[in-house]
């Protein structure tokens, strides 16, 4: 029997008629199941976005604290309410059309120009406008169609327009140069909602919303949050009531239950895996592996992976029945007998008590299960019979065609035959990620001075002090990336409230041991005949290229391995003023190690160049391979140290220009508003992708010397787009800066504070400082030619 719509409210006014009571048939397949539904809640999430360029991980919501706001709403409105939550994907929307809702709900990152969907495996799938607006129409043929929309993302003005435009009557969206403030649309959600469900009409309920908005408690700003929202078309009839005379009860919440599950609470403040997680979900989903292994060093932060990944498959419906969590940790002496007793008995399994690791495989034969296997480091440490033991009871559970197996060790298991074990090494996190969680460990207790930051509190905002603590010690030189030193760290600070003593605890007493893991991070296959090697250590800075045919930068060695050079005079010959002055520190030595060379070098560059700023280590890093890319063209490379020769060629081809430039830019170095040598185009473009169309950073080009790189948000649709300009330095044609445009035509400017305030393309310094009040203000007129043609 075809499901019967909800009579229109317009015409239910006239014959007297509210809603279908809950539990009729109209509302109920032969299944009973649900087909039509008050609202449908969609809640999009994805970890990553796949650009040309590379992946750029997205910071999840807090899906659950408002889907939990909203449960809230619907159940003090004490209505007899039928609605469903569900995740935004394309196959999902189409779906839930069909079944038929009277109102929609999502929840998301909003574009200019469409809304982000997710994929099967957690990437941003991106619907344009135009697509919603096909699928909102051809959803409501053969039905009375969606009433109203309610896009709650940021710059969802032209999503908003698309569902106005495939007939929906009423649509609240945020206007499109807008972004709202999560506590602020939740506040907005719940009153809005509350208001249509007792009977309010939508424009009744859309004006309290906002005025409660304006005087919302414990927000910024929120009068300007609340203009932010409009209600579309902007000239319709919105005196219309969508749920006029809901009866009395509860709510039917008829959301897809979910499977089996034992998983433990997230980790708190789990923040900055979310690339991870994309990696391991699409392991499981697109490319069918039956084991995975996380594998990592202790406190890296296996276990919260395998949670947080085994949690987004879970709530997706990835498993039918169901998703559970074994912790053996430390449970070494257990034998194959026992493993399989615990597993059986977490699984609810009905199995008979002897010989239970051959029964599960008949247990689950039929079943779709994922098995998440914690801590198995010291059951794969065993030799002999136990490990064989392990490893074909391993293997039974996976001759079952729907169990899968996520695990996390040290080492790899070791299933050599029959199976094919995925290795994903659990790497560091990167420095913004990982002061985002000290920031968030310390509780609120880390102030701008504690940082040496001497301005008023209000003054720094959130990324400024994130960005000002990647450059301390106690991230650069204790934590480095390790999430176990990161909690340890935090908890020493909230004792101390020092950091100077947190640095001075950790650095006497290391509380994680150091622990040796192939560095790559990317998935690598284990069976017979294979091995994985480790690639270079995480602490070497790159620069824009490497060193031809090796990529180690040096090599550290004890300043008195080289012996004095004989013939000192010759080899210096020609060498005159500052250059020669450099080299006589080192008298009368002709060879150098790198660690020497980088303090000598360290101390000259302020002097030569007659700056305050210092080299920072990552640029005296770069500096060494900088040497060897000049000395690569002509000699040997040797990574331990250089010679005279390397030094004379590296001076005149590397040295002198980079010093010039930083004398014609001493004010903008000094400030910070430039970065080094060791700031990639890579690093710049990761760093800047999350900011608004025209946010932008220069830096010294580490690829060609004395030149300013200035990188910069293009454009914000159909995808994100960072475009870089090579700033060549020197006396041209009007000025010192030389841009080259793409038509070949070149332009030049006296100063680079010119360039930048005449670049109508860039309006924001990373992070958050207008380029008026950074670079003052210019009197000089915009540059068409840069907007319209674009650098090359």
């Amino acid at each position: 029997m075809e499901p019967k719509p909800h009579p229109d409210p317009e015409e239910a006014k006239g014959q007297g008629q509210g809603p279908p009571a809950p539990n009729s048939k109209e509302r109920r397949g032969s299944d009973g199941k649900c087909r039509h539904f008050d609202l449908v809640y969609l809640a999009s999430c994805p970890l990553i976005v796949k650009e040309m360029n590379g992946v750029i991980p997205v910071e999840p919501l807090d899906l659950r604290t408002e889907q939990k706001a909203f449960m809230d709403t619907i159940e003090r409105s004490q209505k007899r309410f039928r609605f469903k939550r569900d995740f935004a994907t394309v196959r999902r929307l189409s779906t839930n059309l069909m079944l038929g809702c009277r109102a929609l709900h999502y929840t998301g990152h909003g574009l200019h120009n469409g809304l982000a969907f997710e994929d099967e495996c957690g990437a941003m799938h991106i619907v344009p406008t135009e697509t919603l607006r096909d699928m909102i129409s051809a959803g409501a043929k053969g039905g009375e169609g969606v009433k109203l929309v309610f896009v709650a993302a940021c710059h969802s003005e032209s999503a908003g327009r698309a569902f106005v435009e495939a007939g929906v009557r009423h649509v609240i969206a945020v206007k499109l140069t807008e972004k709202v403030a999560d506590k602020g649309a939740q506040h907005f959600m719940r009153t809005f909602y509350l208001a249509l469900l007792m009977g309010r009409t939508v424009k009744d309920a859309f004006e309290i919303a906002r005025t409660n908005l304006q005087a919302a408690p414990n927000l910024p700003s929120s009068k300007m949050e609340a203009r932010k929202y409009m209600l579309l078309p902007t000239k319709a009839d919105h005196g219309v009531s969508i749920f006029p005379r809901l009866p009395a009860g509860r709510m039917e919440d008829c959301t897809d239950r979910l499977a089996l599950e034992n998983l433990p609470s997230s980790v708190d403040h789990f923040t900055g895996r979310s690339y991870d997680v994309q990696q391991i979900v699409e392991c499981f989903v697109r490319e069918r592996k039956r084991l995975v292994t996380l594998r990592g060093e202790a406190g890296i932060g296996k276990t919260a992976v395998a949670i947080d990944t085994a949690r987004y498959l879970l709530d997706r419906g990835g498993f039918r029945d169901g998703v559970f969590f074994f912790r053996f940790e430390g449970c070494g002496d257990l034998d194959t007998e026992e493993i399989a007793e615990r597993i059986a008995e977490g699984m609810n399994l009905s199995i008979p008590t002897h010989n239970i690791a051959k029964q599960m495989k008949r247990s689950l034969h039929r079943k779709e299960a994922l098995l998440v296997l914690d801590g198995l480091d010291e059951i794969v440490s065993q030799q002999g019979k136990r490990l064989k033991q392990f490893h074909n009871f391993i293997r039974d559970l996976l001759d079952c065609r729907e169990i899968r197996i996520l695990a996390t060790s040290g080492t790899q298991i070791g299933i050599t035959r029959g199976v094919e074990e995925l290795i994903y090494d659990v790497k560091e996190m990167r420095d913004p990620d990982i002061c985002k969680l000290f920031c968030r460990l310390t509780g609120g207790r880390l102030t701008p001075d504690k940082l040496g930051l001497q301005a008023e509190p209000s003054f720094y905002s959130q990324m400024e002090i994130i960005m000002a603590l990647q450059k301390h010690a106690v991230i650069k030189d204790v934590v480095k990336g390790h999430p176990g030193r990161c909690w340890k760290a935090a908890e020493l600070f909230r004792e101390e409230l020092d950091l100077k003593r947190v640095v001075d605890a950790m650095q006497k007493v290391r509380r994680v041991a150091e622990y040796s893991v192939p560095r790559s991070r990317t998935l690598k296959r284990v069976s017979s005949g294979f091995t994985v090697c480790p690639s270079p250590s995480r602490d070497r800075p790159k620069s824009d290229g490497e060193v031809k045919n090796d990529p180690r930068p040096y090599e550290p060695v004890q300043p008195d391995c080289f012996p004095p050079g004989t013939d000192y005079d010759k080899r210096t010959e020609g060498m005159t003023g500052h250059e020669r002055a450099f080299w006589d520190e080192f008298k009368p030595r002709t060879y150098v190690a790198f660690e020497e060379f980088k303090a000598r070098l360290s101390k000259h560059f302020c002097h030569f160049a007659k700056v305050q700023r210092p080299l920072s280590k990552e640029d005296l890093h770069t500096m060494c391979v900088s040497v060897q890319r000049a000395a690569n063209r002509s000699m040997p490379i040797d990574h331990r140290g250089l010679s005279v020769e390397a030094f004379r060629l590296w001076w005149g081809r590397w040295y002198i220009p980079l010093i010039k430039t930083v004398v014609r830019i001493r004010a903008i170095w000094d400030k910070g508003y430039i970065k080094g040598v060791s700031y990639s185009k890579t690093k710049a473009r990761n760093d800047i992708i999350g900011g608004p169309v025209g946010t932008f950073l220069l830096r010294l080009s580490g690829n060609n010397a004395g030149c300013v790189a200035m990188a910069f948000v293009a454009r914000d649709h159909p995808h994100k787009e960072v475009a870089h300009i090579l700033i060549q330095v020197g006396k041209g044609n009007g000025g010192y800066f030389t841009v080259k445009f793409d038509t070949g035509q070149e332009r030049a400017y006296e100063t680079l504070e010119q360039l930048v305030l005449e670049c109508k393309r860039v309006t924001i310094l990373h992070p958050y400082k207008a380029k008026s009040g950074a670079f003052g203000s210019s009197e000089g007129e915009n540059l068409q030619e840069d907007e319209e043609e674009g650098p090359s």
